[in-house]
């Protein structure tokens, strides 16, 4: 099985997924079809905090499809990772710990190496403020 094969296989194996593609099989032509994912991916791109888009963008698989399709994809994705990691930042609510380490160290999220031992004081330090000891 070739891996454009094992994707579209895996995706009719999900739940919640699956309706999604079922939905845009039922809309007509490809270029209904299309429209229709095209929508579904932009209201999923919506709801995934900035910390998810990075996280995504450099999954194997969809850097290597990208990477391949589009002009300049690390300078670009360089540029739309320190976008979001900025976005991030600017958040008016507390975004979840794993979004707040990737936003203090995008390197995590791009496969590159981080600082091991800055990245454990800064769980220790965020562990330390979401738990509290109690005071007796």
């Amino acid at each position: 099985m070739n891996q454009k094969h094992d994707a579209v296989t895996t995706a009719m194996d999900t739940p919640g997924l699956r309706l999604l593609v079922e939905s845009a099989a039922r809309a007509g032509d490809a270029e209904a079809q299309n429209e229709v994912l095209i929508g579904h991916l932009a209201a999923l791109w919506q709801v995934l905090t900035p910390a998810q888009r990075l996280v995504f963008l450099n999954r194997p698989s969809t850097y290597t499809s990208l990477e391949d399709s589009v002009v300049d994809y690390d300078d670009k994705l360089l540029r739309d990772g320190h976008a979001l990691v900025e976005a991030g930042k600017g958040l008016t609510h507390e975004p979840p710990l794993l979004d707040r380490l990737i936003y203090e160290f995008p390197a995590l999220a791009m496969d590159a190496e981080a600082p091991g031992a800055e990245v454990v004081s800064f769980v220790s330090q965020e562990v330390a403020r979401m738990f509290p000891e109690p005071q007796l």
